[in-house]
């Protein structure tokens, strides 16, 4: 027996466990159909315009973004 009067045997928690994991992983999928389902319904935001029209001339920098983005944009 160690100090705390166990035998330093884990409880077997598996049973407890994949229950919650279950919950998480349907939250998860009902979360990420709702936000798909929804994603038609908004146009570009402002940031996303700004990288595109800076994709529209590259330069070798800018003083607020690196050289890559205008180009993946």
């Amino acid at each position: 027996m160690n100090e705390m009067g166990s035998t330093g045997a884990s409880p077997d928690l598996s049973g407890r466990r994949a229950p919650v994991a279950r919950w998480v992983v349907a939250v998860a999928l009902l979360q990420a159909l709702l936000l798909i389902g929804t994603s038609t319904r908004y146009g570009y935001h402002r940031d996303e315009l700004y990288f595109i029209a800076a994709g529209g001339h590259p330069a070798l920098g800018y003083p607020d973004q690196p050289s890559l983005v205008p180009l993946m944009a």
